[in-house]
Parts: C-alpha cells; sequence; structure tokens
C-alpha cells in the first residue's frame, strides 16, 4: 500500500525520517517511496511512502507510521491490515459409514462434509478419481464443486453412493489435494446384506 504525506506550511519542512511503532509493527515494513530520504518538502508538496504487509499470524494487525521533520513537527497515520490464515481443507470426521446394512443390489448415499478451516480460499478441488473399490461413487449433488475452491471457515458435502453386490463389510478412501489446502483423505465403509423377499 501506498501513504501520502502532504506538507500544508508555508514553508520548506526539514529532512523526513519515518518509523513504525505499534503492537504489531513488525508486520508492516517501509519498502521504498519518494519521502525516503527526502531531504525537505516544500509547501504544498507531497510524497509517498511504499508500505509492505506480512504476517505470519492471522487476524488483524494494527500499527501507526510517523513522519518526522524538524522544522514541520511529526505527521502520524494509522494503519490496519488483516492477516489471512492459510487454506485447510479436512473432512468433518475421519469415517464415514452407510447408516444400515444396504441390500445387494440396491444402494445408499453417503454424506461426506470437506470444511477449510483456514480463513484463505483453498485452491480449486479436483475431479474426485481417488476411489478404488468400485462398490463407492461419487454421485452428483453434492455441493462441492470440482474445479471450484472451497472459501475460508466454509464448508461443502460430497455424495458417496454404495452399491453393495453381495453380503459383508466393504471399505474404501476418498482422498483429494488442492493447493493451497492440503491433501486431506477419509474412510468409508458399509455392510451389504443378502437381499429377501417373504412370501
Amino acid at each position: 500500500s501506498v501513504v501520502t504525506v502532504t506538507n500544508t506550511g508555508g514553508s520548506n519542512t526539514g529532512a523526513l525520517t519515518i518509523s513504525i511503532d505499534g503492537s504489531d509493527k513488525g508486520d508492516f515494513s517501509v519498502t521504498g517511496g519518494s519521502c525516503v530520504g527526502l531531504p525537505l518538502l516544500a509547501p504544498s508538496g507531497n510524497c509517498t511512502v511504499n508500505l509492505h504487509f506480512a504476517s505470519s499470524v492471522g487476524g488483524s494487525k494494527t500499527a501507526s507510521i510517523t513522519i518526522n521533520a524538524t522544522p514541520g513537527g511529526p505527521g502520524v497515520g494509522s494503519l490496519k491490515a488483516t492477516a489471512l490464515t492459510p487454506a485447510a481443507l479436512s473432512f468433518s470426521q475421519p469415517t464415514f459409514a452407510a447408516t444400515n446394512p444396504v441390500d445387494a443390489g440396491s444402494n445408499a448415499v453417503i454424506t461426506m462434509t470437506l470444511q477449510n478451516t483456514g480463513t484463505q480460499d483453498s485452491g480449486n478441488l479436483p475431479v474426485f478419481q481417488t476411489l478404488t473399490n468400485t462398490l463407492f461413487t461419487v454421485v452428483p449433488g453434492g455441493t462441492c464443486a470440482q474445479g471450484m475452491p472451497v472459501a475460508g471457515g466454509g464448508n461443502c458435502t460430497i455424495f458417496v453412493r454404495f452399491a453393495p453386490t453381495a453380503f459383508g463389510a466393504k471399505t474404501d478412501t476418498l482422498s483429494l489435494s488442492a493447493s493451497p489446502g492440503g491433501s486431506p483423505s477419509a474412510s468409508l465403509s458399509g455392510t451389504g446384506q443378502e437381499a429377501f423377499t417373504l412370501t
């Protein structure tokens, strides 16, 4: 960002000095500008200070910038910026399971929740092709959109169909990767049962 300094007086200032103070002063730095090293600022003249903001900790950050000269006196301005925490994708639980046994030849839909616990948006989600057991299939209807990010602090759903062909417990793992965001994974499970008809 750029701060503009103006001499509103009727005479030249002295040499300009620049300082940053406050609890988060380490997150703000002067990177250049025409005010840096300026020996004087003429009446009605102005100059600029280029500022850079970078923080390793998320949240709102504040500081103050002081432009001082003798003569000229100090001019003080407030600095405020918000640091985003990196995108961090994870599934809301380690395992998602079909609620009840599913008849062979039938199917049930498992709803998985993907969340972004960072305040930065994730990278675009990939095509979900990591399932290896053909009894589990990602199906349309979830709110997670392939090719789109998960907003910071947001979540979305992925629908997985479990369609057993025989009796027994079945498992698989759904994983994905987004940059930024990471590579979360979660287990899937379901139990097939033999279908029967009462006569």
